[in-house]
């Protein structure tokens, strides 16, 4: 079955945080872009997971969360 769910990014840095992308490490999960590409200092924002089974059984996955001066986030 389909099931999505909302992905919160909090930046608790004095910085703002610009973000580039959102990638997983398999075809199992799509990402919609960010409601906010930059994240103020201690702002936030979301995206939508979807995922989509491509096989029976359990599927474990990273999304990679690219930004412009933070490097890569990951998470689980």
């Amino acid at each position: 079955m389909p099931k999505m769910e909302k992905v919160y990014l909090n930046n608790p840095s004095s910085e703002e945080i610009c973000l580039i992308s959102i990638s997983a490490t398999t075809a199992h999960f799509h990402a919609s872009f960010f409601q906010n590409r930059i994240i103020p200092a201690g702002g936030n924002t979301s995206f939508d997971v979807v995922f989509l089974a491509r096989v029976v059984g359990s599927v474990e996955n990273t999304l990679f969360i690219n930004t412009s001066h933070h490097g890569v986030f990951t998470y689980q």
